[in-house]
């Protein structure tokens, strides 16, 4: 019998839903699952491709109590008087996407709990697990082969970090970049936005075509912890699936089959350590690459939404979700 999945979409573009929704479109035959969503966000809805939105609310309230699992991220807010969200204790799994290491919800109210932020330092309930968004098929915008990709890259380095008063590190990260490197023409230091060219998802104009252009041109890409000094970033798997060499702050969550430093990843410690390491990885193109392209093809084989798909399944096994 087939597992029936109900995922709760936010009305906006979300990294963890898209990557489990994004998955578990992949998967859904081999793992025999019917996939229901309530928005068409997040590739619900794919033009020429599927549509796994239920528009009728009518048959949305029967879903509920005939899935197997309901998929619930946090903020999300129902409104109907006819659910019954007592149900989720017992087939509820909770999708803890915010950019901070405290959790939103309670885990005992939920089977299983998967978090994004689920930071080393801290301890958790033993239904919560850790649950980092992937790279999604959008994010390989040069396709799979990383010596035809590596060999077109002209430009040394981007960073193109959002800036705001919620993450001001990135400001002086970019500024510190800025400074020394003001001269230099095959840098891209600032934001890149324009040329939404993909019509298989809705992002709320985050698919941004001349940034990827750019991270696709660059053969460094450094990016910085988000707001609540979140570790897993969109930024982090574009840049790689991009074929860059990523340079990032020292990574503080479990991330399962995570990337190792001066192997598949530059850490960076502070504002001159990064400085160094751009100078000495430059002066060194060989080494540079093989960091590049260990990076890429790690997450080609570990860090796929088919991957965390299979994850996702491989949890809710374990808990007794799917039979």
């Amino acid at each position: 019998m087939s597992t029936k999945i109900l995922i709760l979409n936010q009305d906006h573009y979300n990294h963890v839903n898209a990557t489990l929704i994004e998955g578990l479109s992949k998967i859904k035959d081999e793992y025999d699952i019917k996939l229901y969503c309530n928005s068409p966000h997040n590739y619900s809805y794919a033009p020429n491709k599927h549509d796994y939105t239920i528009y009728d609310m009518s048959i949305f309230e029967r879903l509920w109590d005939k899935c197997d699992i309901i998929v619930m991220p946090n903020n999300f807010v129902i409104n109907s008087d006819s659910i019954d969200l007592k149900v989720l204790n017992e087939k509820g799994v909770y999708l803890d996407t915010n950019d901070y290491a405290e959790n939103l919800s309670d885990p005992e109210h939920f089977p299983l709990y998967l978090k994004r932020e689920y930071a080393l330092k801290d301890r958790y309930h033993e239904n919560v697990f850790p649950f980092c968004f992937g790279a999604e098929d959008r994010y390989f915008y040069g396709g799979q082969n990383f010596l035809k990709i590596w060999e077109e890259k002209n430009s040394s380095l981007a960073c193109m970090m959002g800036l705001g008063d919620h993450r001001p590190w990135r400001t002086i990260i970019q500024r510190g970049l800025s400074d020394k490197y003001w001269k230099r023409e095959d840098m891209q230091i600032g934001s890149l936005y324009g040329d939404n060219d993909n019509s298989n998802i809705i992002t709320n104009d985050r698919n941004h075509g001349l940034f990827f252009e750019q991270l696709l041109d660059s053969k460094i890409s450094v990016d910085s912890y988000g707001a609540g000094k979140a570790t897993n970033t969109g930024r982090f798997f574009e840049s790689l699936a991009c074929g860059c060499a990523l340079f990032y702050q020292p990574i503080n969550i479990d991330f399962p089959d995570g990337f190792i430093d001066g192997e598949d990843i530059i850490i960076y410690k502070s504002m001159i350590d990064l400085l160094n390491k751009v100078d000495n990885y430059l002066s060194n193109p060989s080494l540079l690459k093989s960091i590049a392209e260990a990076s890429f093809e790690k997450t080609k084989l570990f860090h796929t939404t088919k991957v965390r798909a299979e994850y996702f399944v491989k949890l809710c096994s374990m808990k007794g979700l799917i039979k």
